[in-house]
This record gives C-alpha cells, structure tokens and sequence, in this order.
C-alpha cells in the first residue's frame, strides 16, 4: 500500500493589448482597435508605482480569463513558465500585468488555502506577467504541512489531493528521480486536484488588486 509523503521542511474581466498581436483562442478587447496599431494604454516608469487603482482595472491580455474562450496562453501550473510558448517574447513577460501597473496585487482561488501575494521583482517597480506566472508556480510549489493537508474538507478531497500528488510524480519515467520526487511530500499545486490547467485571471469583489485564478 502506497502512502503520501511529507517534506521534512517546509520551505470586472477587462483585459487590455500590448502591441503583440492576439493568439489562437485569445479573448477579444473591450475596444475594435486594430492591435498592431495600439501602444500600451500608459507610459511605464522606473521605480516604485503607487497603488492607486481606477474603478476599470484591467489585466494584461496574456493573463485574462474568459468564460468563452480558450486561454491565450497554454500553461501547466506544475511546470515552470520557461515551458511556456516560444512564441511570447521577453518584451511581453516584461509588460505590466495591469492597468494601471502596481506594485502588488494579490491572487485566490477557492481550491486553494493560500493567497498569493506578488510584489514587482525588477527595477520597474510593477507587477509584471512574468512577476504573476512565477509567482504562482513558487506558491504552488511549496510543500504542504500535515495539518494543511488534515483540514481537507472530506475523504473525497483527501482521495484527489493523493491522486494528484501520485500523477505528479508518476511522470517522471526513471525510477530513481520518480522516488525522489516522492520524497519531496505533497505540495500546495496538488491541492489543485489535476486542474493544473491555468485559465487566467477573472476580477473579484474583494477589491480591485485582488484576482482569482481559474483552473481546469
């Protein structure tokens, strides 16, 4: 009989365009602006970025959620963004993840028992979509304590979680780095159930620098 294992340690939808041109399954702008003609709705600046919010905060187009379509971007949230499409340039990870640009916002999803919080890692002074992609994966990577994993709200939930954390670590074909990984317990991503499908980003009314993360 297989057991789970712990770590020892425990470490309003309104997206707006870059210049970048939209993908396959990206969900249109709230404006018909041909977008290789369109420039950032505002001038980024260096160092730190107020967080003063309008009543329309926008979310950049890479990291939008649409009921409707299919996610601009294909991301498994137990891979590290690297694995991500070539075809997104560095200029756009770089980009503001939102309009206006702040210097923190933070992240929920009701599968999940952490919040996560990302602050700006550059010089810029702002959130930018890499700051957000990162930001989740490093969350989501950190081992879950016993008790975390003991207030699941069912035998159901307890069952998924295990399923997950096995199929997580079933992908690795060599034996040894499979029971390594093992080893390492159950991390927060595993909580996720197999829904490591990232969305995007849906506003919320807990305020305007608070986002949810939708998964499938």
């Amino acid at each position: 009989m297989r057991h789970v294992h712990f770590a020892p340690a425990n470490a309003v939808y309104l997206p707006f365009s870059s210049t970048s041109p939209p993908r396959r399954g990206s969900a249109p702008t709230p404006h018909p602006i041909d977008r290789p003609s369109m420039r950032l709705p505002f001038e980024p600046k260096h160092g730190p970025v107020p967080d003063r919010f309008s009543e329309e905060m926008q979310i950049h187009f890479l990291l939008a959620f649409s009921p409707h379509h299919d996610p601009t971007i294909q991301y498994d949230l137990t891979l590290h963004p690297s694995t991500l499409d070539s075809e997104i340039s560095h200029k756009e990870f770089a980009e503001p993840a939102t309009h206006p640009p702040v210097s923190r916002l933070h992240v929920i999803c009701p599968r999940l028992q952490w919040p996560i919080t990302i602050s700006s890692s550059s010089g810029t002074g702002f959130v930018t979509v890499l700051d957000v992609l990162e930001s989740i994966y490093r969350v989501l990577r950190v081992p879950a304590k016993p008790t975390e994993y003991g207030s699941l709200p069912s035998h159901s939930a307890i069952r998924g979680v295990n399923a997950a954390y096995y199929r997580r670590c079933g992908r690795f074909q060599d034996r040894d780095s499979r029971q390594l990984e093992e080893s390492k317990g159950i991390k927060r991503v595993d909580f996720l159930m197999g829904r490591n499908r990232f969305l995007g980003l849906s506003g919320t009314l807990k305020g305007p620098d608070i986002w949810e993360l939708n998964v499938s």
